[in-house]
C-alpha cells in the first residue's frame, strides 16, 4: 500500500504499520475492545477459520451477525455452537442469554451444543422493543459469557444501541439477521464487527446410517471488519474428545428422557455428562472442516450439494 507523506511523495506502508494503525484507531472508536485479551476471544475452534479473522476469532464487546441462505435453521444452528462454545471458553460466567420470541427450542437439541438449564437463560417476548431491552441489559450487565437475539427489524439507532451495550460489559452479541438468500446484500450491520451466512449441504453417503448424524453448513462471512471475506464449508459432530461413544450413548439416554418433555427440567439437566475424561456440562460437540476441503477431493464436495457449490463458485 502507497500513502502520501507531508511533501506529497509515495511511501511504502508495511503490513506491521497497517496493523498499528488499525489498533490505534481501535482505541480510539472501541477502547473496551482494544483492551481485551487474547483469551476474551470467541474462537470457532476451527484453525482455518479462526486464522481467517483479524483477532483468531469472534472479537469480544461486538456485535456479529448471521443470516440464513435458504432458510433460517442452519444460521440457529451455528448461533447455538457459538453460544455452548462461549459457556466452556470462560470458566467464571458459565452462562448466555437468548432472547427470542417464539416457543419453539428444543432441549435435547440444545444439549448436543453443550447448551443446558445449567448455562442457559432464555428470554422469550411479545414484543419488539421488550426483546431489545433483554439484550441490551445482558450486555450490559456484564455478567453473560454471550447474548444472542433474535429481532425482526432491528433500525440503526437498536443496533448502535446493542453494540454500545456490548461494549459497555464487555459482552459478545450474536444477532440472527433473518434469511439472506444468494444474490441479496440484506440491509447493513454497520455497527457489527462480522456478518455471517450459513446454509445447509447435506451429509456425506457414509454418515447417513450414523446417529447422531453430523450436521452440515456452509459457513459464508460476508463482512468482516479489518478482514476480508470467505466461505468453507464445515461440519458440527457431537463428541467430546476421544470418548465419542461413552459421550453418544449417555446423550441418547438424556433425549430419551426429554421426548415428552420441553422444559428443560428433567432431574438430569445441569448434571453434566460422564465421560472418560471427567464431568462435562452439557453435550458439546465440536466444529471441523468437512472432508471434502480436508482432502481436496472435487468429487466429494460435489456431494455437498448443488446450493453449495454455487456459493462456492460466487464467492471464489
Amino acid at each position: 500500500m502507497m500513502m502520501p507523506d507531508p511533501a506529497g511523495r509515495q511511501q511504502s506502508t508495511s503490513p506491521d504499520a497497517l496493523a498499528a494503525l488499525q489498533r490505534q484507531i481501535d482505541r480510539l472508536e472501541r477502547p473496551t475492545l482494544a483492551k481485551a485479551k487474547p483469551g476474551d476471544v470467541l474462537t470457532l475452534g476451527v484453525p482455518e477459520i479462526d486464522g481467517h479473522l483479524p483477532r483468531g476469532g469472534l472479537a469480544p464487546a461486538s456485535l456479529h451477525a448471521i443470516s440464513g441462505a435458504e432458510s433460517l435453521t442452519p444460521a440457529i444452528g451455528f448461533a447455538a455452537a457459538l453460544l455452548g462454545r462461549a459457556t466452556r471458553a470462560s470458566g467464571a460466567k458459565r452462562c448466555v442469554l437468548w432472547c427470542r420470541r417464539g416457543h419453539d427450542l428444543y432441549a435435547p437439541g440444545l444439549s448436543s451444543f453443550g447448551l443446558t438449564a445449567a448455562n442457559l437463560i432464555i428470554v422469550n417476548t411479545v414484543k419488539e422493543r421488550d426483546l431489545l431491552w433483554a439484550m441490551e441489559e445482558g450486555l450490559r450487565s456484564g455478567a453473560m459469557d454471550a447474548v444472542l437475539g433474535e429481532p425482526q427489524v432491528p433500525s440503526p439507532t437498536a443496533l448502535r444501541r446493542l453494540q454500545l451495550a456490548a461494549e459497555t460489559g464487555g459482552t459478545t452479541a450474536l444477532l440472527l439477521d433473518g434469511v439472506m438468500p444468494d444474490g441479496e446484500t440484506g440491509r447493513s450491520i454497520g455497527a457489527g464487527m462480522t456478518h455471517w451466512r450459513v446454509g445447509a449441504i447435506a451429509a456425506p453417503v457414509a454418515a447417513l446410517d450414523s446417529w447422531p448424524r453430523p450436521s452440515r453448513w456452509w459457513l459464508e462471512l460476508l463482512r468482516c471488519r479489518g478482514g476480508t471475506a470467505g466461505s468453507w464449508p464445515v461440519d458440527w459432530h457431537e463428541t467430546i474428545g476421544g470418548d465419542e461413544t461413552a459421550y453418544i450413548e449417555q446423550n441418547m439416554k438424556i433425549r430419551e428422557e426429554h421426548v415428552n418433555d420441553n422444559t428443560g427440567t428433567s432431574s438430569r439437566r445441569g448434571q453434566g455428562i460422564e465421560t472418560g475424561s471427567g464431568t462435562v456440562f452439557g453435550a458439546p460437540g465440536r466444529l471441523r472442516l468437512a472432508q471434502p476441503v480436508c482432502d481436496g477431493s472435487a468429487a466429494a464436495l460435489a456431494d455437498t450439494g448443488g446450493a453449495a457449490e454455487r456459493r462456492r463458485t460466487a464467492s471464489g
